[in-house]
């Protein structure tokens, strides 16, 4: 009987151990790029001229493969209480990160209207690229040829 007893612990000890093991190894990072998928306030947006313009109240927000941002304040229409606020793809790597907001470029008024409001946070097309300069758990420094984005994690 002590046998058996020592047997039953043994394997109920191995069956437990092995869907450990198996759960442990089958999970995948629900946010593989942890840095960058978070809700970020644009803080400043500086012009390769030399300008710089601190937005009121920009955000991004980062999740896997897309990007939202939301302009509360919108200089176009500053009586508005709703800015605008638009969502796109990306691409990320660690020196990289690649905005695509091509869904949206249509060639009509509207399409024109949101490349403005895209301007206004530092966007200049529908489709960015930008370097990494800075990415940790505080602050993100992104920046191209013609602009430096700052963002502070909010």
């Amino acid at each position: 009987m002590g046998y058996t007893m020592k047997k039953k612990n043994y394997v109920g000890f191995m069956a437990f151990a092995f869907m450990l093991i198996m759960l442990l190894s089958a999970c995948n990072p629900v946010f593989p790029d942890y840095e960058l998928d978070n809700f970020w306030k644009l803080d400043k947006i500086e012009y390769a001229g030399g300008d710089e313009y601190h937005p009121k109240a920009v955000y991004f927000g980062f999740a896997r493969h897309i990007v939202q941002i939301r302009n509360l304040y919108d200089q176009e229409f500053p009586t508005s209480d709703y800015g605008f606020s638009k969502y796109g793809k990306i691409r990320f790597t660690n020196d990289s990160l690649h905005i695509d907001f091509s869904i949206y470029n249509d060639n009509t008024p509207q399409s024109e209207m949101l490349l403005r409001q895209l301007n206004q946070c530092g966007i200049e097309s529908f489709i960015n690229s930008y370097a990494v300069d800075k990415l940790n758990s505080k602050e993100m420094i992104i920046h191209n040829d013609n602009v430096v984005l700052e963002f502070k994690m909010w």
